[in-house]
């Protein structure tokens, strides 16, 4: 699968590894942790050698995660459909509420035609499921947005 960056450029996404399967002489890894795991390994007060960053689900809460936003590079927020909203939601938590500056990658049941609402969420990277093409892909963000910042709710008038 492509990586897709907010700039329109298609990377290759690097595998994901967990904990177990880096080893030391890696270098810069590419561990991304699950919220439970995170949990875990957050007992010692250290984040772990190689671990990039945090993969949430919708079910996930972000209260656990506030002071540590500010070392963390990456949040992949996974969708487990592509109608599911929570992630949208999360990503203007993250951005808005918390402030959180790093990579937002959407992951999980991505469509092309999804990108420039998750990008007016603050989605900065995206990861598209099997079967949609990156580099027609990639078009949605090459172009100009039709909304160029991001809307808040509105007065109905009544």
């Amino acid at each position: 699968m492509a990586l897709i960056m907010l700039d329109g450029r298609t990377v290759p996404e690097l595998p994901r590894r967990t904990p177990e399967e880096h080893q030391d002489g890696d270098g810069p890894g590419n561990v991304l942790l699950d919220l439970r795991q995170w949990r875990e390994t957050m007992n010692t007060g250290v984040i772990p050698e190689g671990v990039e960053g945090i993969v949430l689900h919708p079910e996930d809460t972000l209260t656990d995660l506030i002071p540590w936003l500010g070392h963390l590079n990456l949040l992949a927020l996974h969708f487990p459909k592509a109608g599911d909203g929570r992630p949208y939601s999360m990503a203007r938590q993250l951005r808005g509420r918390y402030g959180y500056h790093g990579e937002l990658r959407a992951v999980g049941d991505v469509r092309a035609d999804q990108l420039d609402a998750m990008r007016r969420c603050g989605f900065t990277s995206f990861v598209l499921s099997v079967g949609d093409p990156a580099t027609p892909a990639a078009r949605y963000l090459q172009g100009p947005r039709a909304y160029p910042h991001w809307q808040g709710p509105s007065a109905v008038p009544g």
